[in-house]
């Protein structure tokens, strides 16, 4: 368990830490090469496809909860039957992924209000949505397999390799100054030999899954229902912004969310990495008994509280120059507005507040109580950012996910709490009300004392040292709040 646990973790971050660098150098380079209005449409374009990846909702998550219990008592039957009802409902919907590719391909140059012509915006929606029919129909059950079964690495090093050569054809394309619908097909291409790759990986590792096992035509994954409900809320609640602002301001003003958020949507994406890679662990420890969960619960949040409470505070001080350097050049649009990093930290601070004990609510078998709270968030969420662009522009949609996350927040918190682990919920407030208030002291500093960084030199060298004394006085401090934390990689809390 250890050898799966630390290769999960180092692959994770490693991978990530890769592909973050790469989509730093594409980003800046599309955005010089063909503007803001590109660079947004492509932003906008992301979360569309989020969208349309709601056709496999509840899929993943209803596979990933089932497979844990046989997969630990090692029960290959059951293992072959929950994954062939996996991959027919997968089978089932990529017919209709490729129709809505189709139907929104046409839409789309319609209601976006963009420079670019019909045919282009037209062929990006295609080469984009391509690589997901792909996904859908050959291997997306295979991926949740591998994590479910402490194999996530596996799908980070697959990850890693096909975005790079990925990364790497865009750069070398968008250097030749050739259209972006190429750019965007040659990205395809690469994205075909995954394909290849988890047939051999699964017919080498394993062989004894049997997709024709005889199974109740009418079983299903339970609370699939359920989480289609959460994932459909999950996506409106995170795939809205560059939308509404796309359709009500410009594909411009996109752009600068999508450059003024790439700092937090990379360290989400750092601290995610490591996040799912171990996850596994909590579902493991549940099934081993609530009194030996309740530890490496609440190691879990001591971490990665703590983690994302000190990155949050150094993305407050860094982003204005940031901003200043990474931009530079670009005239087409204004790019710093001084309340988006405290509202993009608070964002993520909040989501953060509930990883874990969102997770458990799913294990626990309460998701479908949670869904209903996860729609009605995205509802207001939804609400809230139409009304709000009208009145504030780009800080209204933000604003609008600042104001609706809480809900969530405090209710997975509640039923983990009380009705799960059975404890008071006092205590997690607490801990989570000291991480906002050490947030509130830096913004408070922030707003006394502004500076930006005139290079990168200095950029990377005062973020590395800011990054390592914030670092250390959170981690101090939940030293001091969470008795966990000083366990968490003892043997008696991750248990073979």
């Amino acid at each position: 368990m250890k050898r799966k646990l630390y290769m999960n973790l180092i692959v994770s971050v490693f991978s990530n830490v890769v592909l973050l660098i790469l989509s730093l150098i594409i980003q800046r380079l599309f955005l010089l090469q063909y503007g803001s209005d590109t660079n947004g449409l492509l932003t906008t374009l992301s979360q569309i496809f989020a969208y349309i990846a709601l056709l496999e909702a509840g899929i993943s998550q209803a596979t990933l909860v089932q497979l844990y219990g046989p997969l630990k008592s090692g029960d290959k039957k059951q293992v072959s039957e929950i994954m062939s009802i996996s991959r027919s409902y997968y089978r089932k919907v990529t017919g209709i992924y490729a129709l809505l590719v189709l139907t929104i391909a046409a839409a789309t140059p319609l209601i976006i209000k963009s420079e670019l012509n019909y045919s282009t915006i037209f062929l990006c929606v295609i080469f984009e949505g391509a690589a997901g029919v792909i996904n859908f129909y050959f291997f997306s059950s295979q991926t949740i397999l591998l994590n479910a079964d402490g194999r996530g690495y596996v799908n980070e090093l697959t990850n890693l390799v096909g975005k790079t050569a990925s990364y790497v054809v865009k750069i070398i394309l968008a250097l030749t100054g050739v259209s972006i619908v190429l750019i965007q097909f040659g990205s395809f291409v690469i994205s075909l030999s995954k394909m290849l790759f988890y047939n051999i990986y699964m017919e080498k590792n394993y062989p004894w899954v049997d997709y024709k096992i005889s199974t109740n035509k009418a079983k299903k994954l339970p609370d699939r229902n359920a989480f289609i409900v959460s994932e459909l809320a999950w996506t409106l609640f995170s795939s809205t912004d560059a939308i509404v602002l796309s359709v009500f301001c410009s594909t411009k003003m996109a752009s600068v969310y999508s450059i003024n958020n790439m700092a937090f949507v990379a360290i989400n994406s750092l601290v995610s990495a490591a996040y799912f890679g171990i996850r596994y662990i909590l579902g493991k420890a549940y099934h081993e008994g609530i009194d030996a969960y309740r530890c490496v619960h609440d190691s879990f949040n001591a971490v990665f509280m703590g983690i994302i409470t000190a990155l949050m505070g150094v993305s407050v001080l860094m982003l204005d120059s940031f901003i200043v350097l990474y931009t530079d050049g670009v005239q087409d649009i204004k790019y710093s507005y001084f309340w988006l990093p405290v509202l993009f930290c608070l964002i993520q601070m909040l989501s953060w507040s509930r990883y874990v004990s969102g997770n458990l609510t799913g294990i626990a078998g309460y998701a479908k109580q949670v869904s209903k709270i996860s729609l009605a968030e995205a509802g207001i969420n939804v609400v809230l950012s139409v009304v709000f662009v009208n009145i504030w522009g780009i800080y209204g949609v933000v604003l609008a996910t600042v104001v609706a996350l809480p809900i969530k927040v405090l209710y997975t918190n509640y039923i983990s709490d009380k009705f799960v682990m059975r404890r008071s919920g006092f205590s997690t407030l607490t801990k989570m009300g000291v991480d906002f208030l050490f947030l509130g002291i830096i913004v408070a500093i922030r707003k006394k004392i502004q500076f930006v960084l005139t290079s990168w030199t200095c950029f990377f060298v005062g973020g590395i040292i800011l990054t390592i004394v914030l670092l250390f006085l959170v981690m101090g401090i939940h030293f001091l709040i969470y008795p966990e934390f000083r366990d968490i990689f003892r043997e008696k809390n991750i248990k073979k």
